[in-house]
Order: structure tokens, then C-alpha cells, then sequence
């Protein structure tokens, strides 16, 4: 529940620079639950993000597997896409994991 309102919070528009304070108010919770479970903010994100992939894992095996013809597997594969970013935040989470990614080194990219 707290990672459903954190991840509500964090793919908003003004989000990428909500404090830690924002976002534990956002949870619901106070400062030293935020800490207890998460520690950093930069866990808080890896946590959100963590979570948005272990819920994408069944669509991402479904899009591997192949649906007839190849004209038929893309145009299905583009469907579940489209789907996901107009009812599922998927276009909101990638955003969250750019910025995030592009401006923290600790959750970022390996350099």
C-alpha cells in the first residue's frame, strides 16, 4: 500500500523533485517508518521501480512468446504496449527511472 502511494507520487508531473519529507506524506506515513523501510530516498525509488518490473514481468513473457504470423505477433506486441502506457503508467515509470537514473549515480547508470 505505502509503495502504491509512493509510486503515485513519484510519477506525477512535479514529482522528480519531491523530498523525502513529500513523499512519506504522500505514504501516509512518518519520516522514521519511510526510514525504517526504505532508508534513502534512492531506495525509495529503487523499491517503486523494483516493484513497476516484478509487475511487468508476466506482460514482458507474454510479448515473448510469438502469436502467429510475424504481422500478427507485432501488431499484438504494439497493442499490449499501447495498452500499457495508456492504463498501466508505464510511459510515468520510464520517466520516473530516466530522471531518476540520469540524475542519482547511486541508482543510475554503471559507469
Amino acid at each position: 500500500e505505502i509503495l502504491g502511494r509512493l509510486t503515485q507520487r513519484l510519477t506525477e508531473a512535479n514529482a522528480m523533485h519531491a523530498s523525502y519529507r513529500e513523499l512519506a506524506a504522500a505514504a501516509g506515513v512518518s519520516l522514521s517508518t519511510m526510514q525504517h523501510y526504505f532508508g534513502r530516498r534512492d531506495e525509495v525509488v529503487a523499491a517503486v521501480l523494483s516493484q513497476a518490473k516484478a509487475a511487468a514481468a508476466p506482460h514482458f513473457a507474454t510479448l515473448a512468446e510469438p502469436l502467429g504470423s510475424l504481422e500478427e505477433s507485432v501488431v499484438a506486441a504494439l497493442r499490449q504496449l499501447r495498452l500499457g502506457f495508456e492504463q498501466f503508467g508505464v510511459g510515468e515509470i520510464h520517466a520516473l527511472a530516466l530522471v531518476e537514473g540520469l540524475r542519482n549515480a547511486t541508482i543510475g547508470p554503471i559507469t
